[in-house]
């Protein structure tokens, strides 16, 4: 007979659902946290097939890093925005909404 490989999406969610077993250890607030960023690598799924790597793990953590890293700048440009350093509710609650 002959052997199975796994797809690279495979992988990914193998190696999300090891993660989730150390967020089961993690007090609440922090496993609130870890969950969502669980979540980030799910949005580059095709770029991590697209690598075809066996390092699934370190494209997983790229993935998460530049999901914060766009999350950063994202914050950056509203704050060079805002005037006296005064948010508006609008943009506070669209900052807010993204993190749910």
């Amino acid at each position: 007979m002959g052997h199975t490989v796994w797809s690279q999406r495979m992988m990914v969610d193998i190696m999300l659902a090891e993660l989730r077993e150390f967020g089961k250890a993690l007090k609440e607030e922090d496993r609130i946290i870890y969950e969502k960023i669980l979540k980030k690598p799910l949005r580059h799924v095709g770029s991590i097939a697209y690598a075809n790597s066996v390092h699934v793990w370190a494209f997983c953590l790229l993935s998460i890093i530049l999901e914060q890293e766009k999350r950063i700048k994202e914050m950056e440009t509203i704050h060079e925005s805002i005037p006296h350093g005064r948010v508006q509710e609008r943009e506070l609650d669209s900052i807010v909404a993204e993190d749910a």
